[in-house]
């Protein structure tokens, strides 16, 4: 990361009191008790942001009306699984941390209004179950907002994952690599 892009990404979290994942280069933390994770859309277009929070309710996701209601000058809306996503356009130059600030604070201040006039609540993305401590994490390459019981069960699975290589399929992995090479 640019340290200038570093720098305004510093100052955009302070501003809204979120943390940052540098590595990751996404901001989290909750906004009025709403989990969230924000990212950039597309790593040439640091500004252009998504907010991810988490959230449903008994009744199923956002309907078509629902997301008609949403202000578009606040992002595009939309809900994949038991996560809302509302894309924020960012400045294309010039770009300063207290406008991008303001434009985040003015979306997130919008999505966690409808969320609630609504009836959903903060539930974690995979279990989709209401839980306490309900946090972003990194998972490989993405950002998935987890209770701490799915946190666990995924870092489980991913350790098993890469620590055991399906030992009964490795002679013949080595055999169909030898051959492989001996044939090119």
């Amino acid at each position: 990361m640019q340290n200038s892009l570093l720098e305004n990404y510093r100052a955009i979290a302070g501003q809204l009191g979120l943390g940052l994942d540098e590595g990751a280069g996404a901001f989290t933390g909750s906004w009025n008790g709403w989990p969230l994770c924000i990212y950039p859309q597309n790593a040439n277009y640091p500004y252009n942001l998504t907010i991810a929070i988490a959230a449903g309710r008994a009744d199923g996701g956002l309907t078509r009306e629902e997301l008609g209601r949403w202000d578009k000058k606040r992002g595009a809306v939309s809900q994949k699984g038991s996560t809302v996503l509302v894309s924020v356009a960012g400045p294309a130059f010039r770009v300063k941390a207290d406008a991008v600030a303001d434009k985040l604070r003015t979306s997130l201040d919008a999505a966690a209004a409808m969320l609630t006039e609504l009836g959903f609540q903060p539930v974690c993305a995979s279990c989709g179950q209401p839980k306490e401590g309900i946090r972003g994490y990194q998972v490989q390459t993405d950002l998935a907002l987890l209770c701490p019981d799915c946190a666990a069960r995924t870092r489980e699975a991913l350790d098993g994952a890469l620590r055991d290589p399906a030992p009964e399929n490795l002679p013949a992995g080595l055999l169909g690599g030898l051959l492989g090479s001996l044939a090119g």
